[in-house]
Formats: C-alpha cells, sequence, structure tokens
C-alpha cells in the first residue's frame, strides 16, 4: 500500500500561497504558522459546542480537547473545499446539504493562532453519529464559558480554541 503525503501550501502575512510542501516537511520546518487550516464549531440550539477529545494515541497533542472538526488546507485547496472535505473524514458529514456559516479567519500575527485558520459554525441538534473513532476517543457538550473554565484549569486543549472563543463567542 503506498502512503499518501499530504501536500500543504505555505503563505505570506497576507494568506497568498508562495510554495507547496509536504506536511512533515511544514512541522520540520516549524512552518505551521505559515500554513493554513479550518475549524468547524457544532452547535445546538442551546448554545452548547459539540467538542470531541483526541484520541489518546495520536502523534499530535494526544488527549486534547479539539474543536468539532479541525484540519489542514491541502495544497491548492479553497477554505471552504477542506471545510466540506474534513466534515466528511472526521464526522461522516457531508455538508453541502447542510447549513453552514462562516464566522471569520484568524491569522498567527494579528491573532497569535496556530497558523491562518478559517471559522465556521452549524447548528446540529444531535452529536454526530460517524464521528471518527481512530481520531476521537469522546465527546462532550459544553457552554463556550465552560470549555474556557476547563482551559484555565489546566485542561488540555489545542490552543486556537480558546482564541476562536474569545473572539467569536464570548465577549
Amino acid at each position: 500500500m503506498q502512503h499518501f503525503e499530504e501536500m500543504l501550501d505555505i503563505v505570506d502575512l497576507n494568506d497568498q500561497v508562495i510554495q507547496s510542501l509536504p506536511r512533515a516537511v511544514v512541522y520540520e520546518k516549524n512552518l505551521c504558522s505559515q500554513m493554513r487550516s479550518i475549524w468547524l464549531i457544532i452547535k445546538n440550539e442551546q448554545g452548547q459546542f459539540w467538542i470531541p477529545r483526541r484520541s489518546w494515541n495520536l502523534p499530535q497533542l494526544p488527549g486534547y480537547l479539539d474543536g468539532s472538526v479541525v484540519g489542514h488546507v491541502q495544497a491548492g485547496e479553497t477554505y471552504e473545499q477542506a471545510l466540506i472535505r474534513e466534515s466528511s473524514e472526521e464526522i461522516g458529514h457531508d455538508l453541502t446539504g447542510i447549513s453552514y456559516k462562516f464566522l471569520g479567519k484568524l491569522t498567527p500575527h494579528q491573532h497569535q493562532s496556530f497558523c491562518f485558520a478559517s471559522v465556521y459554525e452549524c447548528v446540529m441538534q444531535q452529536e454526530p453519529l460517524h464521528w471518527n473513532r481512530d481520531d476521537i476517543c469522546e465527546w462532550f457538550w459544553m457552554s463556550p464559558e465552560e470549555i474556557l473554565m476547563r482551559y484555565e484549569q489546566g485542561e488540555k486543549i489545542k490552543d486556537t480554541l480558546p482564541i476562536i472563543l474569545k473572539q467569536f463567542f464570548i465577549r
């Protein structure tokens, strides 16, 4: 079986592509602040967010709380194409038939996010039924305030999630 090496676009401060590199090289050369990602926040009508915990056997950030769907934008992809692909891979949902909303973009130089990140939200009344059990070990419905409280108490959470909460949900 041939292993696919994910290619990622590297961007300048204006989010313009300057080159494409294998994912492993991006991490090896510490160019993460120049790559792109998508974040989807799934929330219910009560205002709670569906927050998964990353599997304990993942090589990066095992056991951390994460966004509902988070992933790299591959070389040549738009943010929206990555959102649709990652949602299918991570939670088994085809977003082309679901209403979702673009909230905005975070950048490392303006918001101290890990990388360039386009943030989206959608409303679902129940948890995704087909979430990737290789990458997610458990999940919770939590309010933005509860997520921040757990973060402040030392819970391991991806650093961009509190930035997203403060930028788009907690005023």
